[in-house]
């Protein structure tokens, strides 16, 4: 990618460089390094740029999550996922329902870890809509697998009762 090879070359990048050089890496779907990135300008001097860092480490961890929470596609003619944007991100369907144990666990403390930096980022731009928006997307997800946990738990149970009672 040119902007990030452009970005990677200046020997003395500004917190607007290195925020810029993780949007490159955003869009590019290396999620790991654009988070890389945002970390260190999170407590930059220019507000703007620490509030954007915030709002796009908390949408970096918002879509680690989502790798974690989405069975991959069975179906080969199913196109693959963009990388997302450094606006609001995308949630999972109900029918993606997460199903390794690690993952969900995994995926639920980066949704968690999403939700820290955009409060972050709320406390330094109190109007920051997006911001707002992106805490009720991840709080929503969270309650929604947390509620399939509970179903999935409660026919467990069910299904071990009347194991025991044909016994």
């Amino acid at each position: 990618n040119l902007a990030i090879e452009k970005y990677s070359a200046i020997t003395q990048p500004s917190d607007e460089t290195i925020y810029n050089l993780g949007i490159a890496h955003y869009r590019n779907g290396d999620l790991q390094q654009a988070a890389n990135q945002f970390r260190m300008v999170i407590g930059s001097q220019n507000d703007s740029v620490a509030a954007r860092a915030r709002f796009n480490l908390g949408n970096a961890f918002y879509s680690q999550a989502l790798t974690k929470l989405t069975p991959p596609a069975t179906d080969a003619a199913t196109p693959a996922a963009q990388p997302p944007t450094d606006t609001t991100p995308a949630k999972p369907s109900a029918s993606q329902a997460p199903s390794a144990s690690q993952d969900v666990k995994a995926g639920m403390k980066l949704l968690r870890s999403a939700i820290t930096q955009y409060r972050s980022a709320l406390r330094i731009d109190a109007d920051d809509t997006d911001a707002r928006a992106n805490i009720e997307l991840a709080q929503t997800l969270i309650d929604e697998i947390e509620q399939q946990q509970q179903e999935q738990d409660q026919e467990q149970q069910d299904q071990q009762q009347q194991d025991q009672q044909q016994m």
